[in-house]
């Protein structure tokens, strides 16, 4: 397990919480990417597939791309 931060330990515990949430679901995403495994989610009321294009996009605004 990573250590983590002085400036991550001095956030609250909500703020702590999302920020690993969303380092979850980057990694969630990664990974179905790389396996070609379909990516749903929940848009307007209805699950929907993300698309190629769409992953690749998340991919680079995650900064690993």
């Amino acid at each position: 397990m990573r250590r983590l931060s002085k400036r991550i330990l001095s956030l609250p515990p909500e703020k702590r919480a999302e920020l690993a949430l969303q380092a979850a679901v980057r990694k969630v995403i990664e990974g179905n990417v790389e396996r070609g495994i379909p990516i749903y989610a929940w848009r307007g009321g209805r699950v929907v597939n993300v698309l190629p294009e769409m992953r690749r996009k998340l991919r680079r605004k995650a900064g690993r791309d």
